[in-house]
């Protein structure tokens, strides 16, 4: 019986031929992000993008914030068609996991002193796509105490979402809550086969 290209990679038979098949691609992918040659990667960056919006809500958040950490490498690549492939990657994880996420991978690197322009230019993209959801996202300035001006970096709007988390203990904003780095649930071991 002549098996298809999903069930020649599968090596767990009990697991349904769906199931198999996303592994596979999910494996593929990962391994192609990592690849030396270009055009591996950028047909890699081009599946992410696709999966991503295909499964957009969908719950999947953990193996997309695990791809997002093969794809992030990327960004600095000098070839402009892996540019574009890895750019719409990263609009395709935005949709799919938020405009906070991206953010916080984003923020890291806008004052870096050598390599700013490729993340100034990830977030000129979020900031024309999805300006109206980083709003929540910002990162909470607070006043200088020493200056004599007087700093006001307060959004009081955003503010109405703060919870006391006791008398000695500074209050925890939801915008902290949303700037705190995305661990992935989702290890190696999970989708290793053999």
């Amino acid at each position: 019986m002549r098996r298809g290209f999903v069930e020649a990679y599968d090596s767990n038979r009990s697991t349904p031929p769906l199931a198999a098949a996303v592994v596979v691609v999910f494996q593929g992918t990962r391994y192609a992000l990592m690849d030396r040659d270009l055009v591996h990667r950028q047909t890699a960056a081009s599946a992410v993008n696709h999966m991503a919006l295909g499964v957009a809500g969908l719950g999947s958040e953990d193996a997309l914030v695990h791809l997002l950490n093969y794809v992030w490498p990327n960004i600095f690549e000098t070839s402009p068609h892996v540019i574009d492939a890895v750019m719409e990657a990263i609009e395709g994880m935005t949709v799919a996991l938020s405009a906070a996420v991206m953010l916080n991978c984003c923020l890291q690197g806008l004052f870096h002193p050598a390599r700013r322009e490729v993340y100034w230019k990830i977030y000129n993209s979020l900031y024309i796509g999805v300006q109206d959801a980083l709003v929540a996202s910002y990162p909470i300035l607070e006043d200088e105490q020493c200056s004599e001006q007087n700093n006001i970096y307060n959004r009081p709007e955003l503010m109405m979402f703060c919870e006391v988390t006791g008398p000695d203990r500074p209050p925890v904003h939801m915008v902290q809550r949303l700037n705190r780095p995305v661990q992935s649930g989702f290890d190696n071991h999970d989708i290793d086969r053999g």
